[in-house]
């Protein structure tokens, strides 16, 4: 058996060698589609201002796409060739290679972005199936660029002293996306990794459709409204089978789109929150109904794949190999961090859990809370003792008011100014479109589209979900660009009755997306490939987003996004700081679990990933381990996604966002201290190392302490761990 699989395993290598060879010789082989020169050039001047949207249709924008990624692998394949055949004749490294191809790709990215933007704000001019396929076949055409030879060694050894720092940053992107595509190894070894990497790809699009098809599969009709009393309107339509945003019965309980996940907040019944959970608890696992959507084997092979094409690229595990795109700077640094969490928010997840049980006894809960229980109970005890209703609050979380105050709060921080621009080109009447003023500048430096409601013909999502498309980013190459974003909410529309009102958490997601947002809106980049979030360090990459969120619990800010949509009535009062503290540590702890089984299984290959789960488990949770326990299995963010081997990245980025919350708090003034924030983080983006942008805003390395206080949790730290240094002593940091 093992023979017949190392003869088929050489077969393969050599067939795949030949295959690269071939293309080695020969160029890149690129299908041209039949398009009038005239119409191709007009459609593609949606580049040189604002996008025609009500000029496109689903043959142009196929038609310009196709034209678009043939035109960009020309420009890429061309470089290629000229610096092989007469490498002397382009002795420039910018001027002669990376500016042309910096000038295809924001023509290039911009036809992708408006195409995508499409796709999710009306999907009838870029159905599902068009999209996919042209969509992969330009990621592919822009990931060439990186796997030239001659481009790939003239950023090795140029000498970076002569070069800005931008340009610094571009060369060492080039020289890391080689190596990680192993541009280094030898002839053979590329083949192989181009090999692996192709059937790795094709794991991970089976983790997904697995996760989905498995979820899809369970559903409960409920037909007894007291089954659902407590569930709010939102909810009721999304489970509702008369559909047309009626809340009329029956209703069915579905585990996708959120649907699940929310349900459990509001069911009464303990009986039906345990069969929801655990229709979620077994979905891809061992136990699954259809054993075809088990993921154990595929989430296997999954981590081979990572493990072998890092050794290709000469690093001991796929998780030291993606340690060269992170701020953390090595595996220790991040356990050590890591640990330190675990050991404070390990305790207080016991003391949170109690008070938990204590609330539900009180209000005749006669069992002992389990994980299925806590959602319901939680939900409760917020409304109880914080006053804290995520439904009654809606009426006083009206859209513009919200938009307005987080305007508001950009301007109180950065400075900025937002200005509606009537009779802008859209692809719907719904969309509204924004100019970006800085200070002391009277054009606009930036400019996005905000596309707020549900709609037929937008993809389908959760009302939480909040898209970020980069129609045209920073860039100075061949003249300036004024960047362009195009925000896309999935939130219930207007009706008769009221305006469109959104929940806390429609809320916390719609400042997290635009802190991302205003990193592409104020990059000052020359190049696009390190503007915006481009070439940011991953674990730092949510930084801005997180930094947006807190100020959500600062009293002024609620205040200036939040009154009655009817009279303006102030929100009842709330606390805040109670519900930011609320389940901190069992929240800490499912993150440090996650992130923990993430290093474990990117690092070794010396155990099963279920043993992984079960040895791990009480070391982080108080609740007990399910006889059915498959978490793993359904991390599409990290088996599917771009979190793996990153996963610790969600603490980390909360780490300095906790940390340069305080830095506010106790410089007290906003501006001062805004205005700083905005010269470093939002205006350097890529184009320098987040370690390093992180010291010129701070002064210093991170201190991990931050996050603690931010959550409450610092009191807990000399108690509960050997620990005895003071959590605000700024020696206290983490290396980066």
């Amino acid at each position: 058996m093992f023979s017949n699989l190392n003869r088929l395993t050489r077969v393969l290598r050599r067939r795949t060698e030949l295959c690269y060879n071939q293309q080695r010789s020969s160029g890149f082989i690129v299908l041209l589609p039949e398009v009038d020169p005239d119409v191709a050039d007009k459609l593609l001047s949606v580049c040189d201002d604002l996008p025609k949207f009500s000029q496109l249709s689903t043959d142009k924008i196929f038609t310009l796409m196709g034209k678009s990624i043939v035109d960009y692998e020309c420009v890429v394949r061309n470089t290629d060739r000229k610096l092989q055949d007469s490498p002397k004749l382009y002795p420039d490294l910018f001027e002669d290679v990376i500016d042309p191809m910096e000038k295809a790709t924001t023509t290039f990215d911009t036809v992708c972005a408006t195409m995508k933007t499409l796709y999710l704000g009306n999907s009838e001019f870029v159905p599902p199936n068009i999209y996919y396929t042209l969509a992969t076949r330009a990621q592919n055409a822009r990931n060439a660029k990186f796997f030239l030879d001659e481009v790939y060694d003239r950023c090795k050894n140029c000498d970076k002293s002569k070069l800005t720092e931008e340009q610094s940053r571009l060369v060492d992107k080039h020289v890391i996306e080689g190596r990680l595509n192993a541009i280094d190894a030898k002839p053979r070894y590329r083949s192989i990794h181009a090999f692996k990497t192709a059937r790795l790809t094709q794991r991970m699009s089976q983790f997904r459709i697995r996760v989905e098809a498995a979820r899809s599969q369970f559903y409960l009709t409920l037909d007894d409204p007291f089954m659902v009393r407590e569930c709010p309107a939102s909810l009721l339509q999304m489970m509702s089978h008369v559909g047309g945003g009626s809340c009329e019965g029956p209703w069915t309980v579905k585990l996708n789109y959120n649907i699940g996940e929310k349900f459990l907040e509001f069911c009464p019944d303990r009986n039906i929150r345990f069969i929801v959970w655990h229709a979620e608890d077994k979905a891809a696992s061992i136990v699954e109904e259809t054993r075809e959507l088990a993921n154990s084997v595929c989430l296997e092979e999954i981590r081979l794949f990572r493990h072998e094409l890092a050794e290709i690229t000469g690093h001991k595990n796929y998780f030291e190999q993606n340690l060269c795109t992170k701020m953390a700077g090595s595996v220790e640094n991040i356990q050590n961090t890591l640990n330190l969490y675990l050991n404070v928010a390990r305790p207080v997840q016991y003391d949170e859990v109690v008070q938990i049980q204590e609330f539900a006894d009180k209000n005749n809960f006669a069992h002992p809370i389990q994980l299925w229980d806590l959602p319901y109970w939680s939900r409760k005890y917020k409304k109880d003792v914080f006053n804290f209703d995520e439904e009654m609050l809606r009426p006083f979380l009206p859209l513009d008011k919200v938009l307005n105050g987080l305007f508001g709060l950009c301007s109180r921080l950065f400075g900025l100014g937002f200005e509606e621009a009537k009779n802008v080109d859209c692809w719907h009447p719904d969309v509204r479109f924004f100019h970006v003023y800085e200070p002391n500048h009277d054009k606009p430096v930036a400019g996005f589209y905000f596309d707020p409601y549900q709609r037929k013909t937008k993809l389908k999502a959760s009302p939480d979900e909040v898209y970020l498309t980069v129609i045209r980013n920073s860039s100075r190459i061949p003249r300036p660009l004024m960047p362009l974003t195009a925000l896309i909410l999935n939130l219930l529309p207007p009706s008769d009755e009221r305006p469109c009102v959104l929940s806390f958490n429609e809320v916390n997601n719609l400042f997290y997306k635009f802190g991302h947002n205003l990193l592409y809106l104020l990059s000052k980049s020359s190049y696009s490939e390190i503007a915006g979030l481009n070439f940011v360090e991953f674990d730092a990459s949510q930084l801005c987003g997180h930094f947006m969120t807190n100020w959500l619990y600062d009293k002024e800010t609620f205040a200036s996004i939040s009154g009655h949509y009817a009279n303006g009535q102030e929100a009842p009062p709330i606390d805040l700081d109670g519900v930011k503290k609320h389940l901190a540590g069992y929240n800490l702890c499912k993150e440090i679990f996650k992130s923990n089984m993430d290093i474990k299984m990117h690092t070794g290959r010396d155990m099963f990933w279920l043993d992984m789960g079960r040895d791990m488990w009480d070391d982080h949770f108080i609740f007990p381990l399910s006889r059915y326990f498959s978490d793993p299995v359904r991390y599409i963010d990290i088996f599917s996604g771009q979190w793996g081997a990153a996963y610790y990245s969600h603490i980390w980025s909360q780490m300095l966002a906790a940390d340069i919350m305080q830095a506010f708090a106790e410089e007290k003034d906003v501006a001062n201290t805004g205005a700083r924030f905005r010269d470093t983080f939002l205006t350097f983006g890529g184009s320098c190392h987040s370690s390093e942008v992180f010291r010129r805003f701070m002064g210093r390395d991170p201190n991990p302490h931050a996050l603690l206080k931010h959550y409450g949790l610092s009191e807990n730290l000399n108690a509960d761990t050997n620990d005895n240094t003071n959590p605000d002593d700024p020696k206290v940091i983490v290396t980066c």
